[in-house]
């Protein structure tokens, strides 16, 4: 029967590499991708935009109840510029919002790297393809360049025939 102390000992042991190991995949991930290559990928793009609209919740609510503060104001002061009909709280959201900057936060692929998946994928898919293609390019440079093409090698004369 096992001892209970080296079960814990063994799953603080185990926790402790467990920790080791996603602190080099945050490192991974912050020294190699940049947010452009998080927004390329759209799987990723589309986890920090929803992260981004669920953070920014209280904004809108914020810019709602100014809104309507300044609804009131203008219908108390008779003032015509927020009780016009064609000015509406959508339209206020929409020319503001396409006007902010929308910065990204990637702390979520850094505290769960397994969201990052898709674009770990795609960089390993890029790389193969590199690969590929430059060993095609070397093949290329070789039968465009070089002049000794079909020719065997001599190593004692370290020469080139026919």
């Amino acid at each position: 029967m096992p001892s209970l102390k080296k079960v814990l000992f063994l799953d603080e042991v185990h926790n402790d590499s467990d920790d080791d190991n996603n602190e080099n995949n945050v490192n991974f991930l912050k020294d190699i991708f940049t947010i452009d290559d998080f927004l390329n990928c759209e799987k990723t793009k589309y986890l920090l935009e929803q992260d981004y609209e669920w953070n920014n919740q209280k904004f809108e609510e914020e810019l709602y109840n100014f809104y309507t503060k300044e609804l009131e104001y203008c219908n108390e002061n008779l003032d015509p510029y927020f009780s016009n009909i064609f000015c509406n709280f959508n339209k206020l959201f929409n020319i503001i919002n396409k006007n902010i900057k929308k910065e990204y936060d990637l702390n979520i692929f850094y505290k769960n790297t397994q969201l990052a998946q898709p674009l770990i994928d795609k960089f390993d898919e890029y790389n193969e393809k590199h690969k590929i293609d430059k060993k095609k390019k070397i093949a290329e440079n070789y039968n465009e360049k070089c002049k000794n093409k079909g020719k065997k090698f001599n190593w004692t004369t370290k020469k080139h025939y026919s």
